[in-house]
Order: structure tokens, then sequence, then C-alpha cells
């Protein structure tokens, strides 16, 4: 069993500026795709080039599962990893712009069991300044990696761990500053949960309706599988994206 537990995307988004006919854009782009998918580094990948605002070309590579063989599309879901924190922060200033919270709130008025919650404030999360202790190190604790899991379950563990040093003294990388966030989203939108959420305010408005969140999408979506190392063997049954909640729960 891996020390720490990462979950990441193979797919890619390139924004193109300059010119490009429109007659050479497939012939130009195909084949440095597909060098970079000939170098073996992942079984599997979808790439995107826009250009003006326009998908000027999308194709998928490989399978987005090696045991059924399944192919990957322009249309794959992929869960996102690390990229999440990007949605997530876009919901605390969305309810902080509707007055719904302020970045100075302490993260104790929302998540009161965690480590030094009464001197962590929400923009200190934000910054990653808050140093409360990166998660899931499986050194540490026998954490839920299968199925639903809630919100709860991962709090309790966090709860007992200790901070790596005063917040707002030293920057410092944490998931857990992402997962105490999607929980002050829960708990500010009108009781909603953190994926429905997603769903209302950000996946829906802007259309993406192969888009989901956690253990729920990937019972729903064809979200390509999850590999390590070589020859690429799938982890260990299905690691839940419920684990990484607002640090990496998503899959678009």
């Amino acid at each position: 069993m891996p020390r720490m537990l990462f979950c990441c995307t193979v797919g890619a988004f390139l924004v193109v500026n300059g010119w490009v006919p429109a007659d050479a854009q497939t012939s130009l782009l195909e084949p440095i795709a597909q060098r970079a998918f000939d170098t073996g580094v992942t079984p599997g990948m979808a790439v995107a080039v826009v250009r003006d605002g326009r998908i000027v070309f999308e194709r998928g590579y490989g399978v987005a599962d090696v045991v059924k063989k399944t192919g990957v599309t322009p249309q794959t879901p992929f869960s996102i990893g690390s990229m999440t924190k990007q949605f997530t922060a876009v919901g605390i200033l969305m309810l902080a712009q509707e007055h719904r919270l302020s970045l100075d709130d302490p993260l104790s008025k929302y998540v009161p069991q965690l480590p030094n919650a009464k001197r962590i404030t929400l923009r200190e999360l934000l910054w990653q300044t808050s140093r409360l202790r990166n998660y899931p190190d499986t050194r540490e604790h026998a954490w839920p990696l299968h199925g639903s899991i809630a919100p709860a379950a991962l709090f309790a563990f966090m709860a007992t761990d200790k901070p790596v040093f005063a917040p707002g003294t030293q920057w410092g990388y944490s998931n857990t500053n992402y997962a105490a966030l999607a929980d002050v989203v829960a708990s500010r939108a009108s009781g909603a949960s953190y994926g429905a959420f997603l769903q209302s305010h950000i996946f829906g408005p802007l259309g993406m309706t192969q888009s989901g969140y956690g253990y729920a999408a990937q019972q729903s979506l064809a979200v390509a599988a999850a590999y390590t190392g070589k020859p690429f063997a799938p982890y260990p049954l299905t690691l839940s994206l419920d684990l990484y909640y607002g640090a990496g729960g998503p899959c678009i």
C-alpha cells in the first residue's frame, strides 16, 4: 500500500493563440499528440486544442481501461486530481461575493474539530498557509478507500493530526485545506452537498454534461481508470474519488 495516495488526470488541454490555417490544423497537431502518447507514460489520454474559444483539434488515444480495452475518446471523463482545488476556490469566492461568508472567517465557524481551527482563516486555507497536515497518508490512518465516503469519516482522522507549523507563518501544500473548504461550501450553500454545489453552480451553467463528482460520478460515468507503474495495473480495486473531497474529487 502506498504511503500517500494521489489521483491525477491524463487528459490535456492546450490553448493556441497563433494563427494556424484550418486545413493544416489536424495534420500539424495530430503527429504532436501521437508522439506524446507514444512515449508510453500512460495507457490512454485525450487531447483538445482550442483557438479563439473554439476547439480546433480533439482526439483520444489508447484505452481508458486496460482490462475492458475501452478506447479513449474526446468525451472520456478523467478524474482531475488537484485541479479540483480551482473549483473549490471558485466556490468559496462565489459565496464570498454573495456575502454568505468572509475570507477572514475562522475555520472554527464551519469545521471546528480541525486542529487550530480558531486560529486559521478561510483565506489561509486558500493560500495553503494554514499548515494543516496533508492527507491521505496510509502510514498514519486507515483511510476509507472505496465506495461512498462521508466527509465526516475523513475529518474524524484529520482532527487527530497535529499541525506542522503555526497558521500564517509558512506556506505548505495540503489537501486538508481544500477538503475543509469543500465542507465550508457545503455548509454555506443552503445545505447542499459539495457535489451538488458543483453541479448547480459550475457544471450545469457551463454545460458540462459529462462531468460529475466523486464516487457517484464514477458509478454513472465511464471515467477512465487510474493506473500506477508499468505494466499498467489497476490500483487495488476502485479508489473512490470521495476520499479526496474538495482536494481532488471531480471528474470532467
